[in-house]
């Protein structure tokens, strides 16, 4: 089946039955575009909580490109960016895989590497809040985890939840070291993506981008770079890789 995508120049114009992999964050807009493709669409979703480890990230999205072959697929299509360079060295298995150029989800939902850089270039200094994100917990932006964020430290408000005891200069300076982060933001923008968002929820992203002193704005979202990746062209935007070929550590073409 493999005829059916042409590698060289990721023409994707004939019907084809492809295995799509994707962070479970894209898990609405993939699923509206399968629904309207004229491919036939098999998805896997994956937990968001893989980003934790990229290297785990890597090995599990491996073992999962490996498993589809040519009597049944033209093409695997990854739903993800470079995500901390947890992609960079995946293989291409039996049939060729599709990389859409980015470095992470905000792209995507933005509509693309270009639109993520007008905004990064209008004001660097922003947070994005994905309400993707936002509906599995609570908006965090004070210890949680969450895409953009530093990973989750055990809080020295709360030492019982803790194997380790804070002396007061150690709280002190957990405080200023984990806020710190927060200094080199000055606006918080809202993608509006199509996602329902609770009102007390969207309440406290209001609440905590005051407290942080940011600029809060909403922004609406694209569907375009979802269209394109289930739908094609994969064109200079994508990654297309033949069997045996490896992710490189640089897939943005900067311009």
């Amino acid at each position: 089946m493999t005829e059916a995508v042409n590698s060289d120049t990721g023409d994707n114009s004939r019907r084809m039955n492809l295995y799509v992999i994707s962070c479970r964050v894209f898990l609405r807009p993939i699923m509206a575009c399968s629904a309207k493709s004229k491919h036939t669409v098999d998805i896997d979703f994956m937990g968001q909580s893989l980003h934790e480890n990229p290297d785990r990230l890597c090995r599990v999205l491996q073992d999962k490109i490996n498993k589809p072959n040519e009597r049944f697929y033209d093409a695997v299509v990854l739903g993800y960016g470079l995500c901390g360079n947890g992609i960079t060295g995946l293989r291409a298995g039996e049939i060729p895989l599709v990389v859409p150029r980015v470095h992470d989800c905000v792209s995507v939902f933005l509509g693309g590497h270009d639109r993520y850089m007008e905004e990064f270039n209008r004001e660097p200094g922003t947070f994005w809040y994905i309400p993707e994100y936002l509906e599995q917990q609570t908006s965090g932006a004070d210890y949680k985890w969450k895409f953009g964020r530093p990973l989750e430290y055990p809080s020295p408000e709360d030492p019982g939840n803790s194997p380790l005891n804070y002396s007061e200069d150690n709280k002190r300076y957990l405080h200023e070291t984990m806020g710190s982060w927060k200094q080199h933001y000055k606006r918080a923008v809202l993608l509006e993506t199509g996602a329902h968002i609770k009102e007390e929820l969207l309440d406290e992203v209001e609440a905590e981008s005051q407290r942080n002193n940011w600029d809060f704005v909403k922004m609406p979202g694209s569907m375009r770079l979802f269209e394109k990746l289930i739908n094609g062209p994969w064109d200079e935007e994508f990654l297309v890789l033949r069997p045996g070929e490896e992710v490189p550590a640089k897939l943005i073409q900067e311009s």
